[in-house]
């Protein structure tokens, strides 16, 4: 709690991201860590499992003010700017937001076919070198990894997967030459994040 006090920085948004149900409980403790630092702030989650279950994750962890679901990329940002200019948000499609009588379940949204659209992650913006050092990602050898991505969505429909109930079966591949350029600037991002680590 101590050191969370001291590295959380006062936020009129704070986000969480939720991949896997798995990890659900994890996040879910999080986010009731940082509602008592944080009395103030929107709390807002996205992801696979939020998608999956928004009035679940908001009936289960109060502290939690609303989802975003579907595909956030442009959801996100228009949210946060109209919290940022003070509007009302309520309307940005697609949220599901939590109050005291019920749950306001967001409509379900067009996946982005144009995958080359969605913008890379700034990745120079973010510590790299205090994730890539520790480990911290989802390889299965938790060597140095940073996320790409090249395709988006699937085609297959294995029972056991949420993906053609959620998102149905669209798959939509990038410019493999954007790809490749994205894997050389990472390289590039990587290396700088190492030399300012060791200073």
């Amino acid at each position: 709690n101590a050191e969370l006090e001291t590295r959380l920085k006062p936020s009129k948004v704070i986000g969480f991201t939720c991949t896997f149900s798995q990890d659900w409980i994890i996040i879910r403790e999080i986010i009731k860590k940082v509602r008592v630092l944080a009395p103030e702030s929107l709390l807002v989650a996205g992801g696979e499992h939020i998608t999956a279950t928004p009035e679940y994750c908001l009936e289960d962890c109060p502290e939690l003010d609303l989802c975003i679901v579907w595909e956030g990329e442009s959801v996100f940002t228009e949210f946060l700017q109209k919290v940022d200019t003070g509007q009302d948000y309520s309307e940005v499609g697609p949220l599901s937001i939590g109050t005291a009588k019920k749950i306001v379940q967001a409509p379900r949204m067009d996946r982005i076919r144009d995958v080359d659209s969605i913008p890379a992650p700034a990745w120079d913006l973010m510590p790299m070198e205090n994730y890539l050092s520790r480990g911290l990602n989802y390889h299965i050898q938790r060597g140095r990894t940073i996320p790409i991505l090249a395709t988006r969505g699937c085609p297959y429909r294995c029972s056991f997967c949420s993906n053609p109930a959620m998102w149905c079966n669209f798959w939509g591949p990038r410019d493999p030459a954007k790809v490749v350029d994205e894997i050389e600037d990472y390289i590039n991002i990587t290396r700088r994040a190492i030399l300012s680590f060791r200073i």
